[in-house]
């Protein structure tokens, strides 16, 4: 029977390894490139804003009417996303 709680205790501290890396792994998104760092910047074509949202607008322009909503993926930055965006 010492052998069976070895290998019990062997398996939740496994279990454990693998909960703890899954977490360290869900939490740590990648980062945006710094192509994609520079695509946040407004310049004379279009005005960036960032609050709640990423916002590209024309620059020079009334409110546009219409627009277009990106979701960005899952564990990723959405920064990581402006350069396609933009």
């Amino acid at each position: 029977m010492k052998w069976l709680k070895r290998i019990g205790l062997g398996l939740i501290l496994i279990l454990l390894v693998v909960v703890l890396g899954f977490v360290a792994w869900a939490e740590t998104p990648l980062g945006p490139a710094p192509e994609a760092l520079a695509a946040l910047e407004s310049d004379a074509r279009v005005t960036v804003a960032q609050d709640d949202f990423i916002t590209f607008q024309p620059a020079g322009q009334d409110a546009p009417t219409i627009g277009v909503i990106f979701y960005p993926g899952g564990r990723v930055d959405a920064r990581s996303y402006a350069v396609l965006c933009r």
